[in-house]
C-alpha cells in the first residue's frame, strides 16, 4: 500500500508516452502576460471570462496564455466563436510551434476581434486541427 501523498512507482511498460499527445494544462482569458527572464516565471495580468459592452458590434482585445505540456512541431490556431457557433474572424490566428520534450510550453497570442452579439462565446485552442481545449467568453451589456 502506498504511503499518503506518495505516488506508486509505475513501469516502464505503463508509463509510456504517446509522441505527440498534448496536454493542456493551462487555458485563460487576460488583459496580458509577462515573463520575467531570470525566473523564467510567467505574470498574467488582468484575468477574465466577461467583456462588458456598452453596444454591440464591440471591439474586444486580450490575450489567451496556455500552458501545454507535449514534444514535437503541432500547428495551432484559435477560434472565437459567438453564441450560435460562427467564428467572430475572417482568418484565425494561427502559428506553427515546435514543443520541447518533457517540459511545459507557453502559448501567448493577443487576439483583437469584433463581437456582434452579447451572450457566451467561446475562445478555442486548436492544435493539428483537433480542438484541444476552450475557454468561455460572456460579453454582457453594462448596466446604466
Amino acid at each position: 500500500m502506498a504511503k499518503k501523498g506518495v505516488r506508486p512507482a509505475r513501469s516502464k511498460k505503463s508509463a509510456k508516452k504517446v509522441p505527440d499527445e498534448l496536454i493542456v494544462r493551462l487555458l485563460v482569458l487576460c488583459d496580458g502576460a509577462a515573463r520575467d527572464p531570470t525566473s523564467k516565471k510567467s505574470t498574467l495580468y488582468g484575468l477574465f471570462d466577461v467583456l462588458v459592452a456598452d453596444t454591440v458590434p464591440a471591439d474586444a482585445r486580450f490575450t489567451l496564455y496556455a500552458k501545454i505540456h507535449g514534444q514535437g512541431k503541432h500547428a495551432f490556431h484559435i477560434s472565437v466563436l459567438d453564441p450560435s457557433g460562427k467564428s467572430v474572424f475572417g482568418a484565425s490566428p494561427s502559428a506553427e510551434v515546435e514543443l520541447p520534450p518533457e517540459k511545459n510550453a507557453e502559448l501567448v497570442v493577443t487576439i483583437v476581434a469584433k463581437v456582434k452579439r452579447f451572450g457566451e462565446h467561446s475562445v478555442v485552442l486548436y492544435a493539428d486541427n483537433k480542438q484541444v481545449g476552450s475557454v468561455p467568453l460572456v460579453v454582457v451589456k453594462r448596466k446604466e
